[in-house]
Formats: C-alpha cells, structure tokens, sequence
C-alpha cells in the first residue's frame, strides 16, 4: 500500500538553507531518503501510520513527523531536537511521535546511520545518562520505514 502524507507542508515548504541550518547544529547530514521526504513534505502526518515494533512484539502509530518551521510550537523539529538531546542517545534525533509522546527517531551518525527507532518515554530512566534501554530498532532507513507503514487492524 502506497503511504500518503496528510497535512504535507502544513507549515509550509522548508529549504535546502533551512535544512543545512538545522544540519550544523546537529554537527551531522539528515539521511538522504529522510532530507528528501523533508523537502516534499516537511513533516505530516501519514496513512496508514500503523508500525510494528519488532523486539516487543508490539505495534504503534505514527502521530505525525515533525516539520521545521520558526513558529513558537512544540510541534517542531527545531524545539524537538533540544528537547530530548539529554533524554535520547545523541546518536539519535526524534523526527516524529506517537500519540502517547514515544519518539519516533532517526540516527544521524554511527554504524547505524538512517536507521529509524522508538523511544519509549515510559521506560526512560530518569537522572541517568541516554542508553538504548527504552530504545528499539524499527527499520534500517527512512524509505523501508515508510513502506512498513500499515492499517491498524482495529
């Protein structure tokens, strides 16, 4: 099933310069696949949304993906970024959520590079320095992320 992006662009269209920005804060490129999914839609949300969470054994769905934008919002990659930097492993940055606020990322740097994950904020150990305890791998790139999106059965 092809994946459709609803609300595409909904803040409006981001640039190759906003981007770039966004990327020397970071010290890192986006993933192609990811930076060009950014620049047709800037964030949305998708149908269908439903993942499944391979280790667990469970599934969840994808809220929306967060778009750049300078508007004062927590809806917003920008905000997100410093948000979670001292709650995710830094290799990581959430590019979008669940609607229970897990976080949906992507690594940015390491021998995973592109590979998408979830954070569970429920199991976040508080005080302690980011790990990969609440965090669990979903897809090795942005695109088979994507094509892994399916109807919740419900």
């Amino acid at each position: 099933m092809e994946v459709k992006i609803e609300r595409s662009q909904e803040y409006g269209p981001v640039s190759e310069g906003e981007i770039g920005i966004v990327e020397a804060f970071l010290g890192s490129n986006f993933p192609k696949d990811y930076r060009c999914f950014m620049l047709e839609h800037n964030g949305g949300t998708p149908f269908p949304d439903m993942f499944k969470i391979p280790s667990e054994g469970d599934s969840s769905l994808v809220d929306s993906f967060y778009p750049i934008h300078s508007k004062r919002s927590t809806h917003n990659l920008i905000w997100c970024l410093k948000e979670y930097s001292d709650r995710i492993p830094n290799e990581l940055i959430a590019i979008g959520q669940d609607p229970g606020g897990n976080q949906i990322c992507i690594a940015i740097s390491g021998k995973n590079y592109g590979s998408i994950y979830f954070w569970d904020h429920e199991l976040e150990c508080d005080g302690e320095p980011p790990s990969y305890v609440n965090v669990y791998f979903i897809s090795s790139s942005f695109t088979e992320f994507l094509r892994c999106l399916s109807k919740c059965d419900e």
